[in-house]
């Protein structure tokens, strides 16, 4: 499994936010499935959803997929929103299952400022 704490920082009184979405794609930028993700820790201060969506990869440019970033593609994204009159620190956890059995766990540290 491979983990990564990733710091996002969300306007005071913003509404819902993309933290980061999630994808699985051919070299021929296919998809090869949808990855399924889960709010394994829930924010504390505010909700956080996920969606089934698309998305524009970032792949970078020594990966074969890079040309793939040009165009939206099926994705699950992941969004938080604070609650009403925070600020300060948050976080949530999420767990990350890919089609081809690769699992990836993501904490976000989210400031509200």
């Amino acid at each position: 499994m491979s983990f990564a704490s990733i710091r996002k920082v969300v306007p005071y009184g913003a509404p819902e936010r993309e933290l980061g979405s999630f994808y699985a794609l051919h070299e021929d930028c296919s998809s090869s499935g949808q990855a399924i993700v889960r709010i394994s820790v829930p924010p504390g201060h505010g909700a956080a959803s996920v969606r089934e969506e698309s998305s524009y990869p970032h792949y970078r440019e020594d990966n074969p997929r890079v040309l793939c970033n040009a165009h939206a593609v099926p994705a699950t994204v992941v969004y938080y929103a604070p609650a009403p009159g925070y600020a300060g620190r948050d976080s949530l956890v999420v767990d990350v299952i890919f089609p081809d059995g690769g699992n990836w766990q993501r904490r976000y540290d989210i400031i509200v400022k």
